[in-house]
């Protein structure tokens, strides 16, 4: 493994072990949580990520997938505080672990927001299902209460499209197979390619309206920010980006 992809950090002063899928592999199985941060002794951060879209290409802007979770779900058991798993009624088929990293909360009264350690499948779309959090419940829930299921903006990957109405999860350093796990870039230099928009070196860029999984040039408050161009931008060319995606 080359010194600029050795992946490294700290917790509490701690040293953090290098995960085990490398940021230039994808893999047909999950081997880290879904948006699982890991940095590199450069100084660049990549989250864990799972194409469920097309197959991916390297060096193009990826956005989460069209449905990103369900609102409203009745919750189909009650808990008592401290409880750390919680039956809800789908309204949609759910794949194992889909919801990993996301969060749940409270549609009617917030009460947080509380990590999902997993979940459970659902096959029909419409019975319950089981989701497992991190932390225990701190307020009760009855049969009446109702919930949002969020999933973490890495499940289920997709190329950037040109509507500029999605919010940026990364970019691949490398071509990902439909259905594999694989590496984003979130933070750092990383070569990005870009529109046929006028891009200058210190520019600010965004999802392009013109090319999908491109960098454009932003002009409207509206638009998310990707990153600042580190060079000037070249039509269908990939050009040096310091990403400011997180």
């Amino acid at each position: 493994m080359g010194a600029t992809n050795r992946v490294c950090g700290s917790r509490i002063g701690q040293q953090i072990a290098a995960p085990p899928q490398h940021i230039l592999e994808q893999s047909e199985t999950k081997m880290c949580k879904i948006g699982q941060l890991v940095w590199t002794d450069d100084g660049r951060a990549f989250r864990y990520c799972y194409n469920g879209g097309v197959a991916l290409t390297a060096n193009k802007l990826v956005v989460p997938a069209t449905a990103v979770g369900q609102i409203n779900l009745a919750v189909a058991a009650a808990t008592v505080i401290g409880d750390k798993k919680i039956s809800v009624t789908s309204g949609a088929v759910v794949v194992a672990d889909q919801y990993q990293n996301g969060l749940l909360t409270d549609y009617a009264n917030g009460d947080g927001s509380l990590l999902i350690a997993g979940n459970d499948a659902e096959t029909t779309g419409a019975a319950a299902f089981w989701v497992r959090l991190n932390d225990g419940i701190y307020t009760a829930q009855t049969t009446s209460s109702v919930v949002n299921v969020s999933q973490n903006p890495c499940w289920g990957t997709l190329i950037s499209v040109t509507d500029q109405a999605d919010v940026p999860v990364g970019v691949p350093l490398i071509d990902v197979t439909l259905n594999y796990y694989y590496w984003a870039q979130v933070l750092g230099n990383c070569h990005v390619l870009c529109d046929n928009t006028t891009l200058a070196q210190g520019d600010n860029c965004t999802t392009s309206a013109a090319t999908a999984g491109a960098v454009g040039a932003v002009d409207a408050d509206t638009e998310p920010i990707v990153g600042i161009m580190c060079e000037a931008g070249v039509s269908t060319k990939y050009m040096l980006v310091r990403l400011m995606i997180g």
